[in-house]
């Protein structure tokens, strides 16, 4: 005899934590041995050796604000660095011919002017190239994470004035001695160093459709070091760049392997969906 009261129960679990999964960290594990975890709050994205979880190297959103050629703050958003977004995906993805998975979130920032906040990160499985602004390339290493900023409808108080993000950077790891240090490389990116990996940034900005110049720099926040980029103005749209890696990634023992992605809730989801079926064959008492 079947119990359907049973059947009823664990179907509005397996229900409830279907809706979860919505806001459910994602998690990519790749096939070199490398891990990502793209965290809803402050849009973190953290890269870390599977074998070696407690080294990492991760990347927390921290301030987005609107300032004058003095410097001066004219407008922000308001607790950029405690917002929390939602991660969708993962998306596998062909990009110029390789394989690669995609993770994306978006945000509205400001309802009245349509202003939003995004970023699409691709993790390549092996060695690829994407495509960047109207005439621009950018060649990624598998198990790197390139990251892509949309913000759209910033409502710019005034032309000359320039969009600030600060971003927060936490490591563990790697060398020490080497961490807060910048390299020009012959790509043109800028790479800074923080113990056992890297942030490789863009020179240059696509602010509607066009290439504009991208300033950035190390900085702090209190104690914690960050990066900070300033972009020009811009009327409709703002794309940018950056590739968050590590410098040792793990041999994998199939380095062609593609990634696998789950998310936390998801593994909850198909425990109650296998415990439903289990007691679903079993007679009652």
């Amino acid at each position: 005899m079947q119990r359907p009261w049973l059947l009823f129960g664990v179907g509005l679990l397996c229900m409830a934590l279907t809706a979860e999964l919505a806001a459910a960290d994602v998690i990519l594990t790749i096939g070199g041995g490398n891990r990502v975890d793209f965290v809803d709050l402050n849009g973190q994205i953290k890269l870390y050796p599977v074998a070696h979880p407690t080294t990492f190297i991760k990347l927390k959103l921290a301030r987005l604000e609107e300032v004058n050629a003095t410097g001066s703050v004219e407008q922000a958003v308001t607790n950029f660095q405690a917002d929390s977004f939602t991660w969708t995906g993962p998306k596998l993805e062909l990009v110029n011919g390789a394989n690669a998975t995609a993770v994306a979130m978006s945000k509205l920032m400001n309802s009245q002017t349509n202003t939003t906040f995004g970023i699409t990160a691709l993790v390549f499985h092996e060695d690829g190239r994407a495509a960047y602004g109207p005439s621009g390339e950018i060649n990624v290493s598998p198990r790197a994470v390139k990251f892509t900023l949309h913000i759209e409808k910033w409502p710019f108080l005034s032309p000359f004035n320039k969009l600030r993000l600060v971003a927060e950077v936490l490591y563990i790891g790697g060398d020490a001695g080497a961490s807060g240090q910048s390299t020009q490389l012959s790509s043109g990116e800028t790479r800074y160093a923080f113990g056992p990996g890297a942030i490789d940034v863009q020179a240059k900005s696509i602010n509607d459709h066009a290439f504009m110049k991208a300033h950035s720099k190390l900085t702090t926040l209190g104690t914690a070091q960050a990066v900070e980029w300033m972009f020009s103005s811009f009327v409709s749209t703002l794309e940018y760049d950056a590739t968050l890696r590590l410098f040792e990634a793990e041999e994998a023992d199939d380095p062609s392997a593609a990634a696998t992605s789950i998310t936390r809730a998801s593994l909850t989801v198909l425990s109650a969906m296998a415990l439903a079926a289990l007691l679903a064959s079993k007679p009652a008492l």
